[in-house]
């Protein structure tokens, strides 16, 4: 378990320090290089508004991929409260370069980079997924999390 922290919290660290030049993961003991597809963004958003989304991004509609759901899957536990707010989320890709500084809409909840791996294109997400050995861990899990907020 203590591994699997570990693994998730570097991972998370990684992907928020916008500053490192380098990105990567690591996975079994191994560092795993990432490369970074800038001409590419992953977005977040609240609600399915696409015309309202590339008006505010300053970019056309066109460049806006197909919006999907955000789906949990019935095999992760979550809060009742998370679930809710999920129901009308949707994620996308922007073929093109987004200042997240000047993003201004509160229906955009998350921009971030992509990444290509093994080929295949990645979005960093914003949720974060622990996969326990024991089901007793999570108090565990709850105790770190408590103690490592910002």
């Amino acid at each position: 378990m203590m591994r699997s922290i570990i693994f998730f919290s570097l991972l998370f660290l990684g992907s928020i320090i916008a500053h490192v030049q380098e990105y990567y993961y690591w996975a079994n003991g191994e560092k795993h290089s990432l490369e970074l597809y800038s001409d590419k963004q992953y977005i977040l958003m609240q609600g399915q508004n696409k015309i309202a989304i590339a008006q505010e991004l300053e970019v056309s509609e066109q460049s806006i991929s197909e919006l999907k759901p955000i789906i949990i899957s019935s095999t992760i536990n979550t809060d009742r409260a998370s679930k809710s707010l999920e129901s009308d989320q949707y994620w996308a890709f922007v073929n093109s370069s987004i200042d997240k500084a000047k993003v201004p809409s509160s229906d955009i909840i998350y921009v971030a980079p992509l990444f290509l791996v093994n080929g295949k294109e990645i979005g960093l997400s914003h949720y974060f997924y622990v996969k326990l050995k024991q089901e007793k861990d999570i108090e565990v899990l709850k105790l770190l999390a408590k103690e490592n907020m910002v």
